[in-house]
């Protein structure tokens, strides 16, 4: 498979020239889903800022192995789940507006009954289309937020912690989700839910304090942790289970 996107020594300074990112290198396969592990903190999502474009950066970012800021109608190839499905959608708009939204703003061509089909596949009822968004339920407001992030048919789909606003039923929900939408696109999924990393990605990346300290298969990875962080993170995940055992 070829690498849709590439990050190459990027580094990202904020206050005094400390470095928040520091020399990340990933590649990713069109296909792949990638999770990116770490505490809070650690500059998960200002990764996600940088690849993005929304904040500059030092260093190198290719999609496509074309570097993404000289790329005009890069927003149509890759699009973004927030982690809080509230922060990008009007409350008052009507569910079929908020899922319609980004269509309109690309000027792509809309179809109801596409969007019907779509919202079933997602798991929202027909009904709810002219309900606000604001009446939704949390696990509903996710899959909004995901359904916006597909229709468009993104090569590239960002998603920041989407299993942290949604009960443990809902995670299994959206872990099947994220299964179908590798079907069709290439995932960047930063998390700190272990098990819901486990269910879906390809690769993992290891984030601690700004800096890439290990990567690779999932199965190197979990089987063969090698970093004293990345064992912590297992152990840690391991205990938990055993505690709501």
């Amino acid at each position: 498979m070829d690498d849709l996107l590439i990050i190459k020594n990027l580094y990202k300074s904020f206050h005094k020239g400390k470095y928040i990112l520091e020399d990340i290198n990933i590649s990713i396969s069109s296909g792949q889903c990638f999770c990116l592990l770490g505490a809070s903190g650690s500059g998960k999502s200002t990764l996600a800022k940088c690849i993005l474009r929304l904040i500059p950066y030092e260093g190198y970012i290719y999609f496509n192995n074309i570097p993404i800021n000289t790329i005009e109608d890069y927003p149509k190839h890759v699009s973004f789940i927030p982690q809080d499905p509230m922060s990008s959608i009007n409350p008052n708009f009507k569910l079929i507006d908020a899922i319609s939204e980004p269509i309109k703003i690309m000027s792509l061509a809309f179809n109801k009954n596409d969007i019907i089909k779509l919202i079933k596949d997602i798991g929202i009822k027909e009904e709810l289309l002219d309900k606000k968004v604001k009446t939704l339920s949390g696990g509903e407001r996710q899959r909004v937020a995901i359904t916006r992030a597909i229709i468009t048919k993104p090569k590239l789909i960002i998603a920041d912690e989407p299993t942290s606003s949604v009960d443990a039923i809902h995670k299994n929900t959206i872990s099947e989700l994220f299964l179908k939408i590798k079907r069709n696109s290439t995932l960047f999924v930063i998390t700190h839910d272990i098990n819901f990393s486990k269910k879906i990605c390809d690769k993992i990346g290891i984030m601690y304090k700004g800096k890439i300290v290990e990567i690779g298969d999932k199965a190197n990875i979990f089987l063969n942790p090698l970093h004293p962080f990345t064992k912590e993170l297992l152990d840690n995940t391991l205990n938990c289970q055993k505690e709501h055992v």
